[in-house]
């Protein structure tokens, strides 16, 4: 599972890396390096990922007790907002000290709160796009107020197989009414399909109910590749299509989702795999900042003429992926546990500030 997570990573880097560094210069990349995989259709993976992860968490880890909630909401607020925080502070800092932030101050709050941006950056300027909201080098950060958003209503919603089918079908029903509405080459269509959450709630959903079907009917190892084979290829097939564009493509993450239980519990307790997903959420938030600190700076710019004028693609490519995955290595190691801990002290000096509640028996989810 680390390596599909740390994948979908580098697809979101190679769609970035192509867009700032090589389209400016007449360079482009062939889409199958990444198995036509691109930036949108990795951010929905990882919904379904999440959506697989959490509901497999709730049913093994936590029970169904207000404490037990609470240590839920306390694990996926030090997943998240730590090394967010970290990065926010640092790129906000650094902008200050180029003289050249644009940030309005206001525009903070949601940025540090991160809920509400999946909705601000594609509908408050509708059909343009509001970057104004995040800091330059953070606009990846957009996904994880959909994260967010999802964490809290995760407990409530996957705990009842019935309401969350509803919501997926109810999430599938706006897409298909986006689709039957919108034109492709609507410049809203991207704002709808991509960023608008009840459109993008059945991904999440989709990865839950992967988990679920397979406590009923397992799939082994060679299944789940076999799955995973399948929805490359309808990946592949889709062309260069945004996101999940038409109903074929769709069977895409359903096949995805399928395919997470027997790969996660073959590679679940594989150390290497583990370090490779553990690589993913640095990579994701610091690759923004990378890629223009190393790439687009004026002072180094002149190392990679010669790279540019032979159009040497694959090395730039590989210059980035390395430089990219050396930074979040270093992020991993040396800021995020010091991050970490700082917000974890926090959280609990605050909770024993809140009342005690009851501790009933913790309940095992059936």
């Amino acid at each position: 599972m680390g390596g599909i997570r740390l994948f979908l990573a580098l697809a979101v880097l190679v769609e970035h890396f192509g867009q700032q560094v090589l389209e400016p210069n007449g360079m482009t990349y062939d889409p199958v390096w990444i198995l036509n995989v691109d930036g949108a259709r990795a951010v929905l993976f990882f919904y379904t990922i999440s959506g697989f992860l959490i509901s497999y968490v709730l049913q093994e880890k936590y029970g169904v007790d207000r404490n037990s909630t609470l240590a839920f909401f306390r694990s996926r607020f030090l997943r998240i907002y730590p090394l967010w925080w970290a990065v926010l502070i640092f790129t906000v800092l650094f902008d200050l000290w180029r003289g050249a932030s644009s940030l309005i101050p206001s525009n903070l709050i949601p940025a540090i709160l991160l809920f509400g941006l999946d909705w601000i950056v594609p509908l408050r300027n509708f059909p343009d796009f509001d970057w104004t909201i995040l800091p330059p080098g953070t606009t990846v950060a957009w996904t994880l107020g959909a994260e967010a958003t999802f964490y809290l209503m995760a407990p409530l919603i996957l705990r009842s197989n019935r309401l969350a089918l509803m919501l997926l079908l109810a999430s599938a029903a706006v897409r298909g009414a986006i689709f039957a509405t919108v034109a492709r080459n609507d410049p809203g269509f991207a704002n709808l399909t991509f960023f608008f959450f009840p459109a993008t709630l059945m991904f999440f959903l989709l990865g839950h109910f992967g988990a679920v079907v397979c406590r009923y009917r397992s799939i082994n190892l060679v299944g789940s590749v076999g799955l995973l084979g399948i929805a490359m290829a309808l990946c592949y097939q889709a062309g260069n299509q945004i996101t999940f564009d038409g109903w074929l493509s769709h069977l895409a993450p359903i096949c995805f989702a399928l395919a997470l239980p027997g790969i996660f519990a073959a590679t679940k307790d594989s150390r290497f795999f583990n370090f490779l997903g553990d690589l993913t959420y640095p990579l994701y938030l610091t690759h923004g900042l990378t890629i223009p600190l190393l790439f687009l700076s004026s002072r180094l710019h002149a190392w990679l003429v010669p790279f540019v004028e032979s159009k040497s693609t694959v090395t730039l490519f590989l210059m980035g992926i390395v430089s990219a995955c050396i930074v979040a290595i270093a992020t991993h190691y040396l800021i995020e546990p010091l991050a970490r801990h700082a917000l974890s002290r926090a959280w609990d000096m605050l909770a024993k500030l809140a009342p005690a509640a009851p501790s009933p028996s913790r309940t095992k989810i059936e």
